[in-house]
């Protein structure tokens, strides 16, 4: 059942990079087609390869995943809680402070500052609210 679970993940992923990576590599090589089926085409590539991939990495990655839920399942509910809880509220501060700086037309600014800026105010969020349990 998990196997099944990962490939198709790993299907519809590849297929959503397929259907946004592919179509400028088309006119690179000179091939012109119908746009619904270049559509199809992108799609099934992606997925296609991806597929394979998941055949490759389908242990490691079911190993991995055996080992996050062992290890969420030693910790205490109340720590998953507020770990969670105030990672969402990370979260949201982190987009309502980017919010302005995806209006800037500076390529770096608009790109990379908000996803840093997530990922550190969710990190922050994250050990704020399982390294004070006793606050609460």
């Amino acid at each position: 059942m998990r196997k099944g679970i990962v490939r198709l993940v790993f299907t519809i992923l590849g297929a959503a990079i397929g259907y946004y990576y592919l179509p400028p590599l088309w006119p690179a090589i000179g091939v012109q087609y119908n746009s619904v089926l270049m559509i199809i085409a992108d799609l099934f590539i992606g997925g296609v390869i991806f597929w394979l991939i998941s055949l490759i990495s389908i242990g490691w990655i079911l190993k991995l995943v055996q080992q996050t839920e062992d290890y969420l399942t030693q910790k205490s509910p109340l720590y998953l809680f507020f770990g969670a809880l105030l990672t969402i509220i990370g979260l949201i501060l982190a987009i309502l402070i980017s919010i302005p700086l995806w209006r800037t037309h500076i390529p770096v600014v608009n790109n990379i500052v908000p996803i840093l800026l997530m990922l550190i105010f969710s990190y922050f969020g994250f050990r704020m609210g399982t390294t004070r349990l006793d606050d609460w």
